[in-house]
């Protein structure tokens, strides 16, 4: 039989990482490219059906969320929609609760520690002088957006820097202040479908910078990950909840500290280092796990 696989993109054609999960899923059955705007929900009786492009969601074996928000519609009300679907049984890879817990730095961080994973210590605040205290205990940290990625809005800070502190706090309103790890020997984008880390990189940020995004210049090279790392980058995307992930280690001479871990990870730069296109691994344990 063949599988009817939902593909949710706010940005179906702008998106390379959204387009090369759709081009995978279509070969494996039927392609249904979904905005988050085309679920609707129909409550008559008890009877509550989930409709997405006025299609009945349940003649849909599987839903992917490579872009499952965007900048039209309301995104509280998708992702309420989202979460229905999978409480009603519907296979979403990633799970729409995991992909919240993964943006929220604080709370994966959370999940880390209380996964006993080898990761930075991090203080929250929400007032001035507990952040000047904090940065005053830590020494040097990197000062991340509770939800943010690719590097933007991240900044480093050592305890000159404290009166920074006030226009970041004004800015943000809290702040999420982790150590600074020096003297690592590389940092790391591990790729994690399932149990397995399907491609790693190692990448050297631009002179001047310390954030390894690609995104910002950064180069990178392939590499095989020992054991121990790879075991950390999928403790990780198990913390949260995630089935594929794109994780942020730093190797260090003495072991690995693990930073991060993104629930929509694009995969562009692997695919032209690595040569692997992530989107098939995604599709394939998708589909074992939908069967």
């Amino acid at each position: 039989m063949v599988a009817t696989i939902g593909v949710i993109s706010a940005y179906p054609e702008e998106d390379w990482d959204a387009r090369r999960i759709r081009d995978a899923a279509a070969r494996r059955g039927e392609a249904v490219v979904l905005a988050p705007t085309d679920f609707a929900a129909h409550i008559r009786g008890r009877e509550t059906v989930i409709t997405a492009g006025r299609r009945d969601t349940r003649d849909f074996d599987l839903f992917l969320t490579p872009r499952a928000l965007g900048d039209e519609g309301d995104a509280e009300v998708q992702l309420e929609l989202y979460r229905t679907l999978a409480e009603h049984g519907a296979r979403v890879v990633n799970e729409v609760h995991a992909l919240t817990v993964a943006i929220d730095k604080f709370k994966s961080s959370w999940r880390f520690a209380q996964a006993g994973l080898p990761t930075p210590p991090v203080v929250l605040v929400q007032r001035l002088e507990d952040a000047r205290r904090a940065l005053d205990e830590l020494g040097e940290v990197v000062c991340k957006p509770l939800y943010g990625s690719l590097g933007v809005g991240v900044e480093r800070l050592s305890r000159r820097d404290a009166p920074r502190l006030k226009q970041l706090m004004a800015r943000h309103r809290a702040l999420y202040l982790q150590a600074f790890v020096g003297e690592a020997e590389r940092d790391v984008r591990a790729f994690v479908v399932g149990d397995r880390v399907e491609a790693a990189i190692a990448r050297r940020p631009q002179p001047g910078e310390f954030r390894g995004n690609l995104e910002l210049g950064a180069s990178a090279e392939a590499l095989d990950l020992d054991e121990t790392a790879a075991g950390v980058a999928v403790a990780a995307t198990r913390a949260v909840g995630l089935d594929y992930s794109g994780v942020d280690l730093l190797l260090l001479r003495d072991g690995v500290q693990l930073l991060e871990v993104n629930g929509t990870p694009s995969f562009r730069g692997i695919h032209r280092i690595v040569g692997r296109d992530m989107a098939e691994a995604i599709v394939e344990h998708a589909l074992e796990k939908a069967a």
